[in-house]
This record gives C-alpha cells, structure tokens and sequence, in this order.
C-alpha cells in the first residue's frame, strides 16, 4: 500500500463498526436458512369457491311456546316517610373578654442640651478641620448635627490629667505636647520636630 499511488479516505470508527455488524447478521442469516425451503403459495385457487349466499329479504318471526314473564320490582314512589326535625336550638357560645395586663410605665431620661464645640475649642488639627468643615456645612444647609458628649475623657499619657486644647496640642500624627512636662514652648518643640522631618510625607 506504500508504493501504490491509491489514495484512501479516511473512515470513521462508527461507520466501521456499523458496516462490520451489517456484514455478520447476513452471513449468520443466510447459514441459518440453508437447510429451509420457503415457496410462494399461489394468489389464485385451483378449485372454484362456492356461490355467496343471498340475504333474506324480511326478518324470520320465532314463535315461543311460553310467553316471557318479565319481572320488575314494585313502584314505592310517594311512599318515603319524611323525619321530623328536632325543635330544639343549639346553646349560643358567649366569648369571654381575655384579660390584658397592663405594664408599668417606663420612664424616658432626658439627656442634658450639650452644647456644640466652636472652632478656638478644638484640641487638634483633625478636630479643628472637621470644625471648621461642619460650621460651613451648617451655614450653607441651615441644618445642625446633634452632638453626644463622651462620657469617658481622654486623659493625657505623660500627665495623666484630662486632654484639652489649653495645655494639650497635638503635631503631626501622634505627636503630643503636653504644657505640664514639656520643657519648652509649643513653638519650639514643633520646630524641633519639623528639623526631624516629620512633617514630610513617605514615599
């Protein structure tokens, strides 16, 4: 087949397989009807077939010796007898009213008016812009956020004493000043701290 110049389709696998089992169902068939002779019988007879026979042109009427007895059941229409009805009415079910107990009423405290931070109270820089941003927002809306008080203080770490804008002043992050164990002046202390390059953003 190398040296041929035939060429050859390819053919798939289903239609191989179909064509092989096509192939072995007639070879089992023609060996199975070998030893059989089937003959075609003849569409004609060779003896004539009788005369059809002809309808009556009337029914035969059958006379019985005994007439036939049906038997029916006997007719009782109007003969039901009708129950009378009790006259007595059935008692009316009374719904008593569920008792509803009453709850004590709770009385509602009434929180103290607090009274808004301004701007010169600000303890922070972040507090002071968010002030500053609130101020502005009320007075273009005409509306006033409700404030709620702390109800811990923030105490100082280094003093120990409660954290106000007074005496606590905060630069840069975390950093705090603190009037009670500072050594020098706010001024001072925050230009020290921007010699040190904290006010300089990472990158």
């Amino acid at each position: 087949m190398n040296e041929s110049n035939i060429q050859l389709a390819e053919i798939n696998q289903t239609t191989l397989l179909q064509w092989y089992n096509k192939k072995e169902k007639k070879k089992e068939q023609e060996i199975l009807m070998q030893g059989i002779r089937l003959h075609k019988p003849a569409m004609t007879s060779q003896v004539p077939l009788a005369e059809p026979s002809t309808l009556p042109t009337s029914l035969p009427t059958i006379i019985f010796q005994q007439p036939f007895i049906y038997l029916l059941p006997d007719n009782t229409a109007g003969q039901a007898r009708v129950g009378r009805r009790s006259a007595s009415q059935p008692t009316p079910v009374v719904r008593q009213p569920i008792p509803i107990p009453i709850l004590p009423k709770i009385p509602i405290p009434i929180l103290p008016n607090i009274q808004p931070k301004t701007l010169e109270e600000s303890s922070t820089r972040s507090q002071f812009y968010y002030m500053k941003r609130k101020v502005t927002y009320e007075e273009a809306t005409g509306m006033q956020r409700k404030q709620y008080k702390r109800f811990k203080p923030i105490k100082c770490g280094k003093c120990g004493q409660e954290r106000i804008a007074q005496t606590h002043k905060q630069y840069y992050g975390s950093n705090w000043w603190c009037q009670a164990t500072a050594a020098t002046s706010f001024e001072k202390w925050e230009e020290d701290l921007k010699q040190k390059g904290y006010n300089k953003k990472k990158t």
